[in-house]
């Protein structure tokens, strides 16, 4: 567990309203390297549908700092 936690692996899950919050990197990181972040993070989401869900998976996608204000980011993009 410790080896997978240093090496980057996290575990996320959604919450009742089925947002869900992960951390996909520190605010010393490289922007490309946040990006690379983000895009994995999404695909693993992406990915992880369910066959029974119709439509659209992800609705949204909204990044921000702990305590910053959010930034709506267009999910399309994000596919690679």
């Amino acid at each position: 567990a410790v080896k997978n936690a240093k090496s980057g692996q996290i575990k996320y899950k959604n919450d009742k309203a089925g947002i869900v919050h992960a951390g996909i990197g520190k605010l010393n990181f490289k922007e490309e390297d946040l990006l690379e972040n983000l895009k994995a993070f999404y695909e693993s989401i992406h990915r992880s549908k369910p066959d029974t869900v119709k439509g659209s998976f992800i609705k949204k996608v909204t990044i921000a700092s702990t305590m910053g204000f959010g930034l709506k980011i267009n999910a399309e993009d994000l596919r690679s």
